[in-house]
């Protein structure tokens, strides 16, 4: 069984980069099960926390790792990698240009939760009727 992003219980902040790694590494395990080999990644957290922030297309700040503890990342070099696109191209490889515009499957008759009418607690909400 393998857990990524929020659900995997590792001591480090729930966020997308920190996902998309997991992922990647989950990925190589599985495929290497499917080819009857022994899965060998394992995912180590870096020992400080990391973050590109780009703001718009020629801003941003960030925290990245070196070998000497964090630094902080330029503005230049964050909006250079991150900011140009903020983000978008590497889903349009993954995804395509019109995975935007697929309807999301129907879930069922609950409201507009599209959970089938349940809550978190897994208890139907309850009708409201005027007296």
């Amino acid at each position: 069984m393998y857990a990524i992003g929020d659900l995997a219980d590792l001591p480090e902040a729930d966020m997308a980069g920190f996902a998309m790694q997991h992922a990647e590494m989950v990925a190589k395990n599985i495929s290497a099960q499917l080819r009857g080999e022994q899965p060998v990644e394992v995912y180590r957290p870096l020992g400080h926390p990391m973050i590109l922030l780009p703001l718009g297309i020629r801003g941003g700040v960030g925290q990245l790792p070196s070998p000497d503890g964090p630094f902080a990342a330029p503005t230049a070099m964050v909006s250079e990698s991150e900011g140009v696109d903020l983000f978008t191209g590497r889903f349009l490889g993954r995804f395509g240009p019109n995975a935007a515009r697929a309807k999301a499957p129907v879930r069922g008759p609950g409201p507009s939760r599209g959970d089938g009418g349940v809550s978190r607690s897994g208890a139907r909400p309850r009708s409201r009727s005027r007296r």
